[in-house]
């Protein structure tokens, strides 16, 4: 059975290497054209992995200038596609060409590790652009999920006074059981909370909405380093950052960047257990 890598980052080098070193026939091109070499690739490869995410455009493969549907196009009946975060616009190409899409995005002990890296890529971020310690610094996580939980576990056993902005009444009284002090997203959108922000040394945001008010961006101070970890839309409107001269940055892709390797390995293992259970190999 064939297996073939497109697109992406050293995430997917990686993935592909630890599939191989296992036994099982991977090849990968992160760059590539669509020769004839690479039509009859797609067409005789029974697993196509694509990258994570698949594309940011719904038409693009990620990191390429491919078209996603030309590459559904060259593949053959009964041919299974992964990809990572597929959005709609790909689903329903492949739906169209009935051919049969799995998000691995959606294994849960991916996204939980996923997170894990991505917190610590975080904080590595965090260290290298802070000028104080993280120790005793005064930092606020917006968002309780997954990364929002990891992270604030992993700055606390720093040292870290950790605050942490939450939606969820049961995230809420998670937080004031471990020891965090909790705050209600909601009083972000408060036009006078900004004094209360501007006590942070730093400021993540987990969640892929602008929580902080306009208003509150418009009086935050610059001492205050912000590090959005959201995918889009993400947690601050990049123009007002600039606009109002915010100590803003955004990290995207954390795993692929800081630690490829263990991100790539996570990657392999849930595809060999999806692939095993659907009987694709042995």
């Amino acid at each position: 059975m064939k297996i073939l890598f497109l697109g992406g980052d050293e995430r997917q080098v990686y993935a592909c290497d630890y599939l191989k070193s296992y036994g099982y026939d991977s090849e990968i091109f992160l760059n590539f054209t669509l020769d004839k070499n690479m039509q009859s690739k797609l067409f005789n490869s029974e697993v196509i992995i694509l990258p994570l995410p698949t594309s940011n455009d719904g038409l693009l493969l990620q990191n390429t200038i491919i078209n996603i549907e030309d590459i559904f196009n060259c593949v053959s009946d009964g041919t299974i596609i992964y990809g990572g975060k597929i959005n709609s616009s790909v689903i329903n190409i492949a739906n169209k060409r009935k051919i049969d899409i799995v998000d691995y995005y959606n294994f849960e002990d991916l996204v939980i590790n996923n997170a894990l890296i991505s917190a610590e890529g975080a904080l590595y971020y965090a260290k290298e652009k802070y000028t104080g310690s993280i120790h005793k610094a005064k930092i606020a996580v917006i968002g309780f999920g997954r990364l929002g939980k990891i992270l604030a576990f992993l700055l606390n056993s720093h040292g870290a006074s950790v605050t942490v902005y939450a939606r969820k009444a049961l995230d809420l009284a998670w937080c004031g059981i471990i020891g965090f002090e909790a705050v209600e997203t909601a009083i972000l959108s408060d036009i006078n909370y900004h004094t209360q922000l501007n006590q942070y040394d730093i400021l993540f945001n987990t969640v892929p909405y602008q929580a902080i008010s306009q208003d509150n961006l418009e009086k935050m101070s610059y001492g205050t380093l912000i590090i959005d970890l959201a995918s889009a839309p993400y947690g601050v409107d990049e123009g007002l950052a600039k606009k109002y001269s915010l100590n803003y940055h955004r990290e995207l892709s954390i795993p692929g960047r800081y630690a490829p390797k263990s991100a790539g390995e996570v990657i392999a293992k849930n595809l060999i257990i999806d692939m095993k259970k659907r009987g694709i190999i042995i």
